[in-house]
């Protein structure tokens, strides 16, 4: 189970923090813990007299690290390596027996809060400095925070699934192993926003956030991308299993969701695309589980689709025929041929029939077979038959000189039909 990440929390100036004195001199540790209780703030006072010591006290987790340079064989910055590699982000105060210019700049390059000679400490100064250093360091979080973070559903934002998914790629370069990615929108949320108000539709994202990520692993990423989009990242998984995920998010939302005085029903809709080793970039990746995503629309909402080359090809292509066929039926540009109708009998022509052909392109020709269909798909049926009626009729004076008394014969769909007749 992924656990929501919280804002970090803000302490109050006056608020007691606890803070870990660093220092190998016991005389020095005495002094500093005077200064702190002449400042007349409340501190929880944490003692270390070399690195290893103060490796184990960053376990409790002080605020502030307030860090001697000399240490007996070792300094400031054997610590301060040891906190980057364990990931341990605090202020850190360095205090030194002289005022070292060296020392400062070296400081300063490391990130160190504040330098402070200790000849020139007094109390107010030293609580000056700690009170500073703890609200820039809170202020330096929350804006990493909002850098990273989605402050609606506390989800990661685009930039650092982006950076995750790229880690995970070369992960699985590296071990050889295989990760899904999924690709989730909520089905019909647009509807649920124009007709219940953004606020209920903010509220439906964050009990979707908070179902999705009580289902997957804590090293998992739930990410959300921006409106109803999220994606799901699972590093070392089979595919097997990455299925199973898909299935349980699907029927996470199958409970309705109490929103104030609305009772919302909702679904998701999944692309999933499994990766590994020879899988592509972290863009065509994502990428392809999109167009998984746009399959599962396709067939119906309510479902996930695995993401498989062959049939986003054939995907792609039915697009593009889609595009092509609504441009046509814009501009007009299909044509009627016109085929004669003999009478045996007599063995003359007695009339027509009109046939709709494509343009002739280079890039894409299709028969009657192929673009009635789509027509038909995308309710443009109508508007085809009224152009092959208008189209005949303007061209059935020209066939009379040559057929007197011709008939002209038009092939109408029957809900094409059933709609002229209603018209007439």
């Amino acid at each position: 189970m992924q656990t929501l990440l919280q804002p970090p929390a803000v302490k109050d100036q006056d608020e007691q923090l606890k803070l870990l004195l660093v220092d190998d001199d016991d005389e020095d540790l005495f002094f500093l813990k005077r200064m702190l209780k002449q400042s007349g703030r409340p501190h929880d006072v944490l003692e270390a007299r070399n690195v290893d010591q103060a490796v184990e006290q960053l376990q409790h987790h002080p605020d502030i690290v307030l860090l001697d340079f000399y240490l007996g064989h070792q300094t400031a910055f054997d610590l301060l390596q040891r906190m980057q590699k364990s990931g341990c982000q605090l202020p850190v105060i360095l205090l030194t027996g002289d005022d070292d210019a060296e020392i400062d700049q070296l400081a300063l390059s490391k990130g160190i809060a504040d330098y402070l000679p200790k000849r020139q400490v007094s109390s107010a100064i030293l609580d000056r400095s700690i009170r500073y250093a703890h609200r820039d360091f809170q202020r330096l979080q929350q804006l990493e925070y909002l850098a990273h973070y989605d402050t609606l559903t506390r989800l990661c934002n685009r930039r650092l699934f982006m950076d995750r998914l790229h880690h995970a790629c070369e992960g699985a370069k590296r071990h050889l192993t295989t990760g899904a990615l999924l690709y989730i929108d909520i089905d019909g949320f647009k509807q649920i926003n124009d007709e219940l108000g953004h606020a209920t539709g903010d509220e439906l994202l964050k009990v979707v956030a908070e179902r999705m990520s009580l289902i997957v692993r804590s090293a998992d990423t739930v990410a959300r991308l921006g409106g109803d989009e999220f994606v799901i990242l699972l590093e070392n998984i089979a595919a097997a299993e990455a299925h199973r995920v898909a299935q349980k998010l699907l029927c996470a939302m199958e409970e309705p969701v109490q929103l104030g005085s609305n009772l919302v029903r909702c679904s998701l809709s999944i692309g999933l695309c499994m990766f590994s080793a020879e899988s592509g970039s972290p863009h065509e990746i994502l990428t392809s589980a999109d167009r998984a995503l746009y399959q599962a629309k396709l067939i119906g909402k309510h479902t996930y689709c695995s993401f498989n080359q062959r049939l986003m090809e054939s995907l792609s292509r039915q697009h593009l025929i889609e595009q092509m066929t609504q441009q046509t039926v814009d501009s007009g540009e299909f044509s009627l041929h016109y085929q004669p109708r003999l009478d045996s009998l007599r063995e003359k022509i007695v009339g027509f029939e009109a046939l709709a052909r494509w343009p002739k392109r280079d890039d894409v020709q299709l028969t009657p077979g192929d673009f009635i269909p789509v027509l038909e798909s995308l309710g443009l049926m109508d508007r085809f038959t009224q152009w092959v009626i208008d189209k005949a009729l303007a061209d059935l004076q020209q066939l009379q000189q040559w057929v007197p008394d011709c008939v002209l014969s038009l092939n109408v769909s029957s809900s094409s039909f059933a709609s002229m007749v209603v018209k007439d």
